[in-house]
């Protein structure tokens, strides 16, 4: 078994130091719109048992509506990024498991966008 790399850059010569600084961001922008998009807007524009009450809250919040959906997409790009980010960061230590891990922040996301759909 070859022996983990200890170096602080990439191939590319970008530091894991930088990639890890956009990780924490990354997830602080992800917690920021996902509260909003998934909490926050669906909390004041979904009544429970009563769809027309909701359809009419959505034509009554249109801008609401469609920030809560375009913050959702912005969460959803985050964590499509961090997948890949964590895979970069992790791989030094083990590169199947690094892989394994994209992956499945990968399926994850596709899950919650399918969920999401209906």
């Amino acid at each position: 078994m070859p022996a983990p790399d200890t170096s602080t850059s990439d191939r590319a010569g970008v530091s894991i130091q930088a990639y890890a600084r956009i990780t924490g961001v990354l997830i602080l922008i992800s917690i920021v719109f996902g509260t909003f998009g998934e909490a926050y807007a669906p909390s004041k524009l979904i009544v429970t048992g009563d769809a027309a009450a909701t359809a009419r809250n959505i034509l009554d919040s249109p801008l609401l509506f469609r920030a809560g959906f375009a913050a959702y997409l912005v969460e959803a790009v985050c964590d499509v990024t961090l997948a890949l980010l964590f895979y970069l960061l992790l791989r030094p230590v083990n590169r199947d498991l690094a892989l394994l891990s994209a992956f499945l922040g990968i399926v994850a996301t596709v899950t919650y966008a399918f969920a999401e759909c209906f």
